[in-house]
């Protein structure tokens, strides 16, 4: 049965205060994405859960971006601008978009090293929930954490203070269904 009043989601840039998430542009965000994920055994961890990186170069990155990222209607990857310093941080996707089941995925999250234990990833995934939820009508969402990429007494706090003040299709959601997004 199809949902009605679904849309498959929209490739557009979605503002929060804390962060901006912009459609992935290799050209625009691979050297400092690249940066921000290589170099350090600090920076490389976020790639220690994902199916990819790190990589040898900045253009072996942008390749990747290039050919799995973009051009494509799953996934649909943003790059998450951190407001304060108007730099790019990491990225967020959707990905298994579904549109006659009014489903989506959040994944490929990662964040540099420099933003963990702060408000980006919270805002990030709210961002997407709210695209998603109130402009969209979504009615199955699907994320996938290990959980090693945060310590688990983080997990619940972060999520409750991510909710207050979330629409009700949001929050009835997140009580229903009792989602749980690995935050960093």
């Amino acid at each position: 049965m199809q949902y009605q009043n679904w849309q498959s989601p929209q490739y557009t840039q979605l503002n929060g205060q804390f962060v901006t998430l912009k459609p992935l542009v290799p050209e625009r965000d691979v050297d400092a994405l690249y940066l921000e994920s290589h170099g350090t055994p600090s920076k490389e961890g976020v790639w220690n859960y994902m199916f990819y990186g790190p990589f040898d170069s900045r253009s072996a990155m942008q390749d990747w971006m290039e050919t799995d990222m973009i051009r494509k209607s799953d996934p649909l990857t943003w790059t998450v601008f951190e407001n304060s310093t108007n730099s790019q941080v990491g990225i967020v996707a959707l990905l298994a978009i579904v549109p006659n089941h009014g489903r989506a995925e959040i994944g490929h999250v990662w964040f540099s090293p420099a933003v963990h234990k702060t408000k980006v990833n919270t805002e990030s995934q709210f961002l997407l929930l709210q695209h998603l939820f109130d402009h969209l009508y979504t009615v199955e969402l699907s994320g996938n954490a290990m959980h090693l990429t945060m310590p688990a007494e983080l997990q619940p706090r972060e999520w409750d203070s991510a909710m207050k003040g979330v629409s009700d299709s949001i929050w009835s959601f997140a009580a229903e269904i009792g989602i749980l997004i690995g935050l960093q």
